[in-house]
């Protein structure tokens, strides 16, 4: 029997009744085929647990925030939240366990505060007066914590 396919949504039901028909299978088949796949679905668990990394989610440590500390540029724009490097480094440099304190408190409790996440778009021009789009760059604006946070989460993936 062939049907006439004029919509998605024809082709779609008339491709599901195709494959419902093509796999009705008596009931000890499909349980045969069920214990395959959870067999299979934790070969896959177990393997990513074996190849899982821990130091990924240790809390990070003083050592980690002195080396974001010594890559922080002077004299660059304040951040969205108005704070310079200059603050950011003082801070670090003078207590930089409060600072990692912080970091991992926010970090542990699995939630950043949204007042952390709040970033605005900015477009740099490349040339001067750039009068095409091809001539601009954008940028993100964010939270001087954020970029922290950002820096020692890529500083340690990039070192595991």
């Amino acid at each position: 029997m062939r049907i006439v396919i004029h919509y998605d949504k024809d082709k779609a039901i008339t491709i599901g009744q195709y494959f419902q028909q093509l796999f009705k299978h008596k009931h000890h088949i499909n349980i045969q085929w069920e214990n395959e796949i959870n067999t299979k679905i934790q070969e896959h668990i177990n393997q990513v647990f074996i190849s899982y990394d821990t130091i990924l989610d240790e809390q990070f440590n003083e050592k980690e925030l002195l080396n974001i500390y010594y890559t922080l540029d002077n004299n660059k724009a304040t951040f969205l939240d108005e704070i310079s490097n200059e603050l950011i480094s003082l801070l670090i440099k003078n207590n930089p366990n409060q600072m990692i304190r912080l970091i991992n408190l926010i970090c542990s409790i699995d939630k950043i505060p949204k007042k952390l996440l709040l970033s605005r778009m900015a477009s740099i021009q490349k040339k001067i007066n750039a009068v095409r789009c091809d001539y601009l760059r954008g940028i993100s604006i964010k939270s001087s914590l954020l970029s922290i946070i950002d820096k020692l989460i890529l500083d340690r993936i990039w070192h595991s």
